[in-house]
């Protein structure tokens, strides 16, 4: 198991190696996907992951928000943040690459 971020870690033993929430089987991009879909973080701890917390969601964001920076100053294309979401070997090395290895 591996902590990429703040509640979030990559552990090859649970939803194939996947960023989920820490202490969950929940994948970040199921969060996500809810968010893009227009659920508050409230809606989605009511609706679809009682066992969330808002800090468990707003975590969830934190990295989408750090990718959406680099997408705009033209650091990162647009198609690679989808992948760098779903796809765990990439998010770990963009995490490891572009905040120096912070996990």
């Amino acid at each position: 198991m591996v902590k990429i971020a703040d509640r979030i870690i990559v552990d090859p033993q649970v939803c194939f190696g996947k960023p989920v929430i820490e202490g969950t089987r929940i994948p970040v991009h199921m969060v996500l996907e809810l968010l893009e879909e227009g659920l508050t973080p409230r809606e989605i701890k009511e609706k679809c992951y009682s066992d969330l917390t808002e800090k468990d969601i707003l975590a969830c964001i934190a990295p989408e928000a750090e990718l959406a920076r680099l997408v705009e100053t033209g650091r990162l294309c647009l198609n690679l943040r989808r992948a760098l979401l779903t796809s765990s070997y990439v998010w770990y090395t963009f995490w490891d690459a572009t905040l120096g290895g912070e996990r």
